[in-house]
């Protein structure tokens, strides 16, 4: 693919928000009034246009999760808002809205030595004969609390992402390169009022699973269901009918990080052999 700087032709058709996406034949436009538009086409070029004085680090970012997230689903690709990691040979994924903490979760398997898959875009190939994981960005947005608990005194050194934003940014080492294939989704979510017995791990039925899975995705987020093609949700009724996909319930403490570590491990090992059983 190609990121270059260039003139995009402002979409007309915008919208009241401070985000207006126009889905085009072979390309798609986001236009951010404060920041940028950017131009996605044919799945192998974004073209970005800064608004003047807008702020480069925050254009990274939308570049490196938004548009990519867009380009790789004109791939046909099922791209999800979601981090991964490396058990056993292969992925185990994190999904959730905003402030579940799938960056906090994928940089603590990280600090126990599980490699980093991916974090924030998580892409699925379904075109082989199963779902495989292609390696991704690892550059982590923590909280300084989630920093804290998970880098331990590397937290100290990490800067914010940008001023008047109070995540920091973390990038994690090298990791691999090859895909993995898909051994499970992990929807994340808290439970405060009731802790005893947490973690635990709900298991959706496959409807659910399905509305779960795609409300994860950057093609429904951007695209609305009038932009995405049959091929897509074809691909996340085969992801769903050939991967585990678990509620994964916890308390929201990143300083229990550790106890969900030791449960996830726990669950993917029992997940696999009831798969060889």
């Amino acid at each position: 693919m190609v990121v270059e700087i260039g003139a995009v032709t402002d979409p007309k058709e915008k919208e009241d928000g401070r985000r207006t996406v126009v889905n085009r034949e072979s390309e798609i436009l986001i236009h951010w009034r404060e920041w940028a538009t950017i131009s996605i086409r044919n799945g192998r070029r974004i073209v970005v246009d800064p608004v003047e004085g807008a702020d480069d680090r925050i254009i990274e970012l939308l570049v490196a999760g938004s548009g990519l997230g867009v380009l790789l689903h004109q791939r046909q690709r099922v791209t999800l808002h979601a981090s991964a990691v490396a058990i056993e040979d292969g992925a185990v994924a994190f999904a959730g809205e905003k402030g579940m903490g799938k960056s906090t979760t994928a940089t603590a398997f990280m600090k126990e030595g599980y490699p980093v898959l991916t974090d924030d875009v998580l892409a699925i190939d379904t075109s082989t004969a199963s779902p495989q994981v292609t390696p991704g960005g690892r550059h982590f947005k923590l909280w300084p609390d989630a920093a804290a608990a998970t880098l331990d005194s590397d937290a100290e050194n990490l800067s914010v992402l940008y001023p008047g934003n109070p995540k920091k940014g973390y990038s994690a080492p090298g990791g691999p390169v090859s895909s993995f294939p898909l051994k499970c989704i992990y929807l994340l979510g808290y439970d405060d009022k009731n802790k005893e017995g947490l973690p635990r791990a709900d298991v959706p039925s496959p409807t659910n699973a399905y509305m779960q899975v795609t409300l994860n995705s950057y093609a429904l987020r951007f695209l609305k269901k009038t932009g995405i093609e049959k091929w897509y949700f074809d691909s996340v009724a085969e992801i769903v009918e050939s991967v585990p996909v678990r509620i994964l319930v916890r308390e929201h403490d990143a300083q229990k990080i550790k106890k969900t570590i030791r449960f996830v491990e726990k669950d993917v090992r029992e997940e696999q052999l009831q798969k060889r059983v």
